[in-house]
């Protein structure tokens, strides 16, 4: 083993890394704040929630990324932890387009999309251009990694002890451990699943070594998650767990499986026949897609793991409770307008009353400063007042559907300034 193909190695694995770095960012930078207002309207449906956490990871090819913003808006009561849990779902299925794109052989391409996107990227005067460019750049370099990996690869194979080292991912457990660890290492499950693609074409590693090591990587993914969710709130760590949980059970499921019942691989390996690297890559892919629909049914029962880890103060239950509609909440374009009237105006009432508390509170701060209690208790209640003003003015905007008489489409109107007016008082606050 020369110091010229070690070095070769991880300069290939830097450049990869850097690229998809690239690539990625160029992806969001393209995307603009969409992909965040896709993920801020997920509907309480599961399955809505698995489809948009797909399509917002195969945009942006970040799970990791995904899992961030999912975290940072349900420690903001911008999504709840049941909807969260859907999207960390599609997440893992998003992932796996990385590793499909990378089973193409593409490397002898890759110096023209260099160019093409150091073309864009450079003299292009339209911001979308230029990121588009960043975009088909990071391509390059990804390639142009690949390739200085899979050359570095080759010499490493004539070295004895670095083979031998690696036999002992024959074994299920290291092979998970070590995909575990290379994975939390890299923080990115795509980059170490392609790196696993490389070793594999090279034939340092069997096929059924990198299904233990997928199954690995998967556990490990979830690391930046849970070392960002030290910086949020409890329902930030809740989400973060989420994550963990999910991959755990996955993990657990899919080595079981494929342990009792080798014939899986078998198929999986028969769908592409001389082919290791869509081999790996459908082997991500199928497993993500398996976990999914059979833990999918199970979401809640992981939301309540979470919460009983991190058990919910009865602040929180507070929180809950007023964080969503009581008198609208069944409200339809069936309702009895005058009903609708009444029922709208006792939940503006409620909102009022909150409002009005969290005033006293933070008064009662002001001239009790060492009650640090009650401004964590403001700031909740701020977040409260926020989310029910957009959430009662959907639903007063929805009541003007209604056969309204004159009057009430005045008081209306009315109502949806009042909304606005106390979450001024709450902002004063």
């Amino acid at each position: 083993m020369s110091l010229t193909s070690v070095l070769s190695f991880f300069g290939g694995i830097g450049l990869f890394l850097y690229g998809m770095s690239v690539m990625s960012t160029g992806l969001k930078n393209a995307a603009g704040d969409k992909m965040r207002t896709i993920l801020e309207k997920v509907a309480g449906k599961r399955v809505t929630a698995i489809l948009i956490g797909i399509l917002v990871t195969m945009l942006i090819q970040s799970s990791s990324a995904t899992d961030m913003m999912v975290i940072g808006f349900v420690d903001s009561a911008l999504m709840s932890l049941s909807q969260a849990v859907g999207v960390i779902m599609g997440a893992n299925i998003g992932t796996t387009v990385t590793a499909q794109i990378t089973a193409f052989d593409l490397v002898s391409y890759a110096p023209f999309l260099l160019f093409i996107g150091a073309v864009m990227a450079l003299f292009a005067k339209k911001t979308l251009t230029q990121n588009i460019g960043r975009v088909i750049l990071g391509f390059g370099m990804l390639f142009v990694g690949i390739g200085i990996l899979k050359s570095a690869i080759a010499l490493l194979a004539q070295s004895e002890s670095f083979v031998k080292a690696l036999g002992i991912l024959s074994n299920p457990a290291l092979a998970i451990l070590f995909g575990m660890l290379f994975t939390a290492l890299l923080q990115s499950s795509s980059s170490s699943i392609v790196i696993f693609q490389a070793f594999a074409v090279e034939g340092m590693l069997s096929y059924e070594q990198c299904v233990f090591l997928i199954i690995g990587a998967a556990i490990g993914s979830v690391m930046p998650n849970l070392l960002a969710s030290l910086t949020t709130g409890r329902n930030g760590k809740r989400t973060a767990l989420l994550n963990l949980y999910f991959n755990l059970i996955r993990g657990a499921l899919l080595t079981s499986i494929v342990l009792l019942f080798p014939a899986v691989l078998t198929w999986i390996r028969a769908l592409s026949p001389n082919d290791i690297a869509r081999q790996v890559a459908n082997t991500h892919t199928i497993f993500a897609i398996f976990a999914v629909l059979v833990l999918s049914p199970l979401s809640e029962h992981i939301v309540k793991l979470a919460q009983k880890t991190v058990p919910l103060k009865a602040s929180e239950q507070q929180v809950l409770e007023d964080r969503r509609l009581v008198y609208l909440a069944n409200i339809s374009m069936k309702t009895i307008p005058a009903v609708a009237m009444q029922q709208a105006k006792l939940e503006l009432n409620r909102m009022g009353k909150i409002a009005r508390d969290n005033l006293a509170a933070a008064i009662e701060f002001f001239f009790h400063p060492a009650r640090l209690e009650l401004f964590e208790q403001v700031e909740e209640t701020e977040a409260t007042v926020d989310y029910l003003n957009k959430t009662i003015e959907d639903k007063l905007v929805e009541l003007r559907t209604l056969p309204l008489a004159d009057r009430d489409v005045f008081r209306l109107s009315r109502m949806i300034l009042a909304v606005s007016n106390f979450e001024r008082i709450s902002d004063h606050a």
